[in-house]
């Protein structure tokens, strides 16, 4: 039988789970990571669309891309590289 391995919960005769639907926050691609941040925690959302001047998808923003961005470690690597640069220009 081809479908005996399947756990009963994607049993193919079991019907599926209604899909939910969110309604989509736009973000304008002017925001600052800080405001989609903040954007996100008030309406308690972890996706944002990101849209242009005219409305259009620029982009998606995530919780997960978010931390990516802000993560400590790689700012202070930055920090540090920006600091030899312009140390070295002086």
């Amino acid at each position: 039988m081809l479908n005996s391995n399947l756990p009963e919960s994607i049993s193919p005769t079991r019907p599926s789970p209604p899909c939910r639907s969110f309604h989509l926050m736009p973000l304008q691609v002017k925001a600052t990571l800080w405001q989609a941040h903040q954007f996100m925690q008030q309406h308690r959302i972890r996706r944002l669309v990101v849209v242009d001047e005219r409305g259009y998808l620029a982009g998606i923003v995530t919780q997960s891309t978010l931390l990516h961005a802000l993560d400590p470690v790689e700012i202070h690597a930055n920090a540090e590289l920006l600091q030899e640069t312009v140390a070295k220009n002086i």
